[in-house]
C-alpha cells in the first residue's frame, strides 16, 4: 500500500511539473497543450553580479511578488553580468566552478520563480564580459580564443547549471549572451571577428542541447539587423552555428531581438511581423524594449507595447526594466505594470473562449 501511495504522489508531482513546462510546437511556445504569450519584463540585476555576490533576498522576494501581482509571467535575469561575475575565469581562460554562494542564491531565486509562476530566462554572459576597462575582461578574451577552454567552460559551468535546474519548468531558457554583436562592433568590447562569438554561442547551445534537458536556448540580439537576412545576414542562424562548430546540436530554439529607438533604421517589430524578417520558423520574442513609452521614436501606448507584438505574431515582450536597473530613464514597472496586467487578462480571456 505504501509503495502504491508513493508511486501515486510521485506521478501527481510529475504530471504537475510537466503541466507547467514550456515546449515548442511549430513556431509557438506551448504550455499544457495551449499556446502561451510571455507578458514579460527584464529584472536583470539588483546589485550587478548578484548571484554569488551582493545578493539581497528581500529585493528579489518583493520584486517577484510585484511581477505576479501585475500579471507578468516571465522575467529575463542576468545571473552573470560581466567577467567579474560567476563563474570565475582565470587569466589563462580556465573556468573555475561556481561558488556555493552562487548556487544558494540561484536556488532562492528559482524557489521564488516556482512560487510566483514566473518563467526565467537566465542570461549567462554579456558583451560587458569584454569591457576593456575591467581587468578580468582579458580572462574572457583568453576563453573565447580557445575551443578547448570553451568546452571546459561548458563542462564546468553549463553542465552543473542544467543538472541543477533541468527539472524545474520555471528555469525556462538560457540566454547565452546579451547583445554579443557589440563585441564585434566596438573596440572597447573586444572588436572580435564574428567567428569567435559564433563559436561561443554555437558550442554553448550544442552543450545545453546535449544534456538531456528541456531548457531552451536563445541569444539576446541587439537588433534585428543581425538576426535576419535583410541586412548583414543572420549571425545566429542554425546553418552558421552548425557549420562553425560542426555540431548539429548548435542551434537556437527561439529568436530574441531587442528594440530601441536607434534600431528604427532597420525596421520596427511593433509594426512588422516576424514573417517580414524571416523569423517565423521559430518562436520570436522582443527581449528588450523601453519600459518608458516616451522614448520609442514613434507614438505608442503602454498597452500597445504588449498588444501590437501580440497581434503581429510575436511570442513575448520584455520591457527594460521592472526595477529601473542600469543607466538612463528607460522606465520601471510603475510605467507598464497596469498594461501588463491588462494584457495578461486579455490573453487568459482569449484562452477561455477557445
Amino acid at each position: 500500500m505504501r509503495k502504491t501511495l508513493l508511486f501515486f504522489f510521485s506521478l501527481v508531482l510529475s504530471l504537475s511539473i510537466n503541466a507547467q513546462r514550456i515546449s515548442i510546437q511549430g513556431n509557438s511556445f506551448v504550455c499544457n497543450g495551449e499556446k502561451i504569450f510571455f507578458v514579460g519584463t527584464n529584472t536583470p540585476w539588483d546589485n550587478w553580479n548578484d548571484f554569488g555576490g551582493n545578493f539581497n533576498p528581500q529585493f528579489w522576494a518583493d520584486e517577484f511578488a510585484k511581477l505576479e501581482k501585475n500579471g507578468i509571467n516571465s522575467s529575463r535575469i542576468w545571473i552573470s553580468c560581466d567577467a567579474a561575475g560567476q563563474p570565475f575565469v582565470d587569466v589563462e581562460g580556465v573556468t573555475h566552478p561556481a561558488t556555493q554562494q552562487f548556487w544558494d542564491n540561484l536556488d532562492y531565486l528559482m524557489n521564488l520563480a516556482t512560487k510566483h509562476k514566473i518563467y526565467v530566462i537566465a542570461t549567462i554572459s554579456s558583451f560587458d564580459n569584454l569591457d576593456e576597462t575591467k581587468p578580468a575582461s582579458k580572462n574572457w578574451m583568453a576563453l573565447l580564443n580557445c575551443t578547448q577552454k570553451l568546452q571546459q567552460y561548458c563542462d564546468t559551468f553549463l553542465k552543473p547549471l542544467i543538472e541543477r535546474y533541468k527539472d524545474n519548468p520555471y528555469f525556462f531558457a538560457i540566454d547565452i549572451c546579451n547583445e554579443p554583436e557589440w563585441m564585434h562592433e566596438h573596440k572597447k568590447y573586444g572588436k572580435m571577428e564574428w567567428d569567435f562569438m559564433q563559436m561561443f554561442v554555437g558550442m554553448c547551445a550544442a552543450a545545453i542541447h546535449s544534456y538531456n534537458t528541456q531548457v531552451l536556448v536563445t541569444v539576446g540580439s541587439a537588433s534585428v539587423k543581425w538576426s535576419c537576412d535583410k541586412f548583414e545576414g543572420n549571425k545566429w542562424s542554425d546553418a552558421i552555428l552548425q557549420d562553425i562548430t560542426m555540431n548539429p546540436l548548435a542551434y537556437l530554439d527561439f529568436w530574441q531581438i531587442h528594440y530601441y529607438e536607434w534600431t528604427n533604421q532597420f525596421g520596427n517589430p511593433f509594426h512588422e511581423t516576424p514573417e517580414h524578417w524571416g523569423l517565423d520558423d521559430k518562436p520570436c520574442i522582443i527581449g528588450e524594449t523601453p519600459a518608458n513609452n516616451k522614448i520609442y521614436g514613434f507614438p505608442i501606448s503602454y498597452d500597445e507595447i504588449y498588444s501590437l507584438p501580440y497581434s503581429l505574431g510575436y511570442d513575448g515582450v520584455y520591457p527594460w526594466t521592472s526595477n529601473g536597473a542600469g543607466t538612463g530613464d528607460f522606465g520601471t514597472l510603475k510605467n507598464f505594470g497596469d498594461a501588463a496586467k491588462r494584457m495578461s487578462q486579455q490573453v487568459n480571456n482569449s484562452k477561455s473562449k477557445k
